[in-house]
């Protein structure tokens, strides 16, 4: 029990480095991502290599102010990178849908076409940055609810592409959208609330802990569907299984977990402490 209330108030007291470092593992996991994706394809557009690139060189400053404090310089250097981010993750956006929906307008091509939203994760990891650097008067709980609200829509909205190009073989591919959209909605109504502390705030480390549930069952799934495809390339199998699309939810489960540090109820109990 001590163990964990020691772990508790150093999470607390280093929760500005715990973010940082989340978003700059989150930066290498795109990265890798995009390289499983993208080498799967060729990459036969060098605006694929950028995906690469980009979320690797970001990650160096984010790793290197998780462990120091930034001065001025650490900042402008930071929110460069994350409005660079923002752009990328847009124009990523646009580019996939540029490559089969665009020129083939209907439900089929949208659906079979390149991940709409993968390059938003990027957009997202850029604008939670710009969140960290200059928090709002306000607190930066509430945003922190809604950049959780927005990642959650977007990955419901992530497996709603995927799973539709198997024409939902399996009831369960239904679960991680209705996880996604349910959670999203939950934490919209969180970052909209107006008084913070009758947010029944067990109701999202709740909400946290069944998308982490939801992740890991998705993963067995995805690792089930790769090892049973012995006659594909290994290469290729990775990228037609989506094998670590899954854990995107423990991801959000994770990051869920990250802003309740800076949640009312602990900022009064810190108050009553001191």
């Amino acid at each position: 029990m001590l163990l964990l209330v020691k772990a508790k108030d150093w999470a607390l007291s280093h929760r500005d480095r715990i973010l940082m470092g989340f978003i700059a593992l989150n930066f290498l996991g795109i990265a890798a991502d995009c390289t499983l994706a993208h080498w799967s394809a060729g990459f036969y557009h060098w605006g694929m290599w950028v995906s690469l690139v980009l979320p690797l060189l970001a990650a160096v400053p984010t790793v290197l102010y998780t462990f120091r404090k930034a001065g001025r310089v650490g900042k402008i250097l930071l929110t460069s990178v994350a409005w660079v981010s923002i752009v990328v993750g847009f124009l990523g956006t646009a580019w996939h849908l540029l490559g089969q929906f665009f020129l083939a307008p209907s439900l089929q091509s949208l659906i079979h076409s390149a991940p709409i939203l993968g390059p938003v994760v990027i957009t997202g990891l850029g604008v939670l940055l710009l969140v960290a650097l200059d928090p709002p008067q306000r607190g930066i709980y509430r945003s922190l609810a809604l950049v959780g609200a927005l990642g959650f829509f977007s990955l419901a909205l992530m497996c709603l592409q995927d799973h539709a190009m198997n024409s939902f073989y399996m009831w369960s591919e239904w679960v991680p959208i209705i996880m996604g959209t349910f959670a999203g909605l939950i934490f919209a109504w969180r970052g909209f609330r107006r008084f913070e502390s009758s947010f029944p705030r067990g109701l999202l480390l709740s909400i946290a802990g069944a998308s982490m549930l939801v992740g890991l069952a998705g993963t067995f799934f995805h690792l089930r569907g790769f090892l049973a495809e012995v006659t594909i390339p290994m290469l290729e199998r990775f990228h037609l299984s989506a094998l670590f699309a899954p854990l995107l939810f423990c991801d959000a489960a994770l990051f869920a977990f990250i802003a309740d540090l800076w949640s009312p109820a602990w900022v009064v109990q810190t108050e009553k402490t001191a």
